[in-house]
Order: structure tokens, then C-alpha cells, then sequence
């Protein structure tokens, strides 16, 4: 039995517009969501800074802190987060005080609601207990960058 011509051109016709969906779904452009964290050490753990955004806007900045005395845990903390301007200015401080113990890791989450702030603006956080800051500053964390 003789195959028809067309089946070969049929088959080519069939591949090449399947390749083409697949290149049409892989160019779609989707929205760049870009975050990054900085942390430093800190007794028995560490402090991290940890901001999720896109672009010049900023979603959430999550500051947290981790500790392997778990038995004794993270009480009465606070966590403060700040962003600086190409310039250095500050140009917002966010604080949140717990009054409480959290054992092995405590965060919290400061929404910014994706507030624009600049690229070049950077990110920066510290961590207390009982009024003793904890490691270092977390950061910076640079935005657009």
C-alpha cells in the first residue's frame, strides 16, 4: 500500500506549530518579583532581613531572628526595620515590640503594601532582646540592585 505525500508535510506542519505554542508561552512577559535578605550573626543564631518586592517597590519586610537555645527561648523582643534613600536619608522606620517568649525563630512581617522607595534605596535591620540588640545590623539590602 502506497503512503500519501502529504503525511511527511503533515507531520512537519504538526511539529513546527507545536514548537511555536511552546516558544509563545516561554515569551509571555510575566511580572519580576525580585526579593533578597542580609543577615548577621547573633548570640546562639542569627538575625536576618528579608524583603520581597518588585523593581523600586517594596511588598513586605520580614525581619526575623533564630536561636538554638531554644530552651531558654526569644522574650520580650523587638524588631526594627528602616530604609535609607540613594542618599543615605532615612526615609522610613518601622518597629514592632513583643512582649512574650518565641522559642528557636520569631519574625514579623511589616507590610508596605508595595510602596515605591527608589532604586538605590537600601534596607537594614536590627533585632532586641530585653532591650540588648542582638548581633549586628541585617543588611543592607539594596533595591533595583
Amino acid at each position: 500500500m502506497k503512503k500519501p505525500m502529504y503525511s511527511m508535510r503533515r507531520l512537519a506542519a504538526v511539529a513546527a506549530a507545536g514548537l511555536l505554542s511552546i516558544v509563545g508561552i516561554l515569551a509571555v512577559p510575566t511580572p519580576a518579583m525580585a526579593s533578597a535578605d542580609s543577615c548577621t550573626g547573633a548570640p546562639n543564631g542569627y538575625v536576618c532581613v528579608y524583603v520581597q518586592g518588585e523593581g523600586a517597590f517594596i511588598d513586605t519586610i520580614t525581619v526575623s531572628r533564630g536561636s538554638i537555645n531554644i530552651p531558654m527561648g526569644i522574650c520580650n523582643w523587638r524588631a526594627d526595620a528602616w530604609i535609607d534613600d540613594n542618599t543615605g536619608r532615612q526615609i522610613k522606620f518601622l518597629r514592632y515590640d513583643y512582649a512574650g517568649c518565641n522559642y528557636g525563630r520569631a519574625w514579623v512581617d511589616f507590610p508596605l503594601n508595595h510602596a515605591w522607595v527608589g532604586c538605590g534605596s537600601r534596607v537594614y535591620a536590627a533585632f532586641y532582646e530585653d532591650g540588648k540588640r542582638q548581633g549586628g545590623y541585617a543588611g543592607p539590602v539594596r533595591i533595583c540592585g
